[in-house]
């Protein structure tokens, strides 16, 4: 898992947990597996990033111990969704060195390659860092979760 946090309680941690994965349901979440001090949760997936941050996992296991509750977090729908923004990148360079290329060809063959793939530059960089951004917000999220839940 990519994230791990555990906060102490004083009361009863299962109730604690049981409020974690009421709020988890409430985003669009489905119990996978559940077990007596352990439960397993898919998520919904990721298609914006306007979404609730918490959907950014795709796959949430929320703990309870004596007086310990545990959440761990896969981000594989973030993972997700910056490979279709790639996919869909290279897919638009295709497009623009189609018709910027042979189509509508600029003047000298130097800029038939360079039209295409100009307004496209920026993304290798900002691809990795939108994933970065999005996991932190993920993570920033289930600890304001587990805090907020954990201090009732």
């Amino acid at each position: 898992m990519e994230y791990e946090n555990s906060k102490h309680v004083s009361g009863d941690a299962s109730a604690v947990a049981k409020g974690i994965v009421d709020s988890l349901v409430g985003q669009g979440f489905q119990i996978a597996a559940q077990q007596r001090d352990s439960v397993e949760l898919l998520g919904p997936g990721m298609q914006s990033s306007r979404q609730n941050p918490l959907v950014g996992a795709s796959k949430v296991v929320v703990r309870s111990r004596r007086r310990e509750v545990v959440i761990e977090a896969d981000f594989g729908a973030v993972r997700r969704m910056i490979r279709t923004l790639g996919v869909f990148l290279i897919g638009m360079a295709l497009f623009f060195f189609v018709l910027f290329g042979f189509v509508i060809p600029p003047d000298g063959p130097i800029m038939r390659f360079v039209v295409p793939v100009l307004p496209l530059a920026p993304w290798p960089v900002l691809l990795p860092s939108m994933g970065r951004l999005f996991r932190r917000r993920a993570a920033r999220a289930f600890d304001v979760l587990l805090q907020n839940i954990g201090s009732e």
